[in-house]
């Protein structure tokens, strides 16, 4: 998991800086709160760590499906 990156990148950053995190669905990621903050030792509901639910981004669904997305369909919707 991308996830296990999540402490090391963290530290390259200030404490007072956010590093966001994508997800193609943010009510899976709620729902796995615990096992993050086990297994990574990181809590993601800390203001460092703005959660982004992509699940409305056009083309960002194969994500979930585990496939690559599109970035060029994807990116606006990222962007914005």
């Amino acid at each position: 998991s991308p996830l296990a990156h999540l402490a090391a990148v963290a530290s390259a950053f200030a404490a007072s800086e956010q590093v966001a995190v994508l997800t193609s669905d943010q009510a899976s990621m709620d729902a796995l709160y615990e096992a993050i903050k086990t297994e990574y030792n990181v809590d993601v509901h800390e203001n460092r760590f703005p959660i982004v639910g992509c699940e409305d981004v056009p083309g960002f669904d194969a994500i979930a499906e585990g496939k690559a997305a599109d970035v060029e369909t994807v990116g606006p919707g990222i962007v914005n």
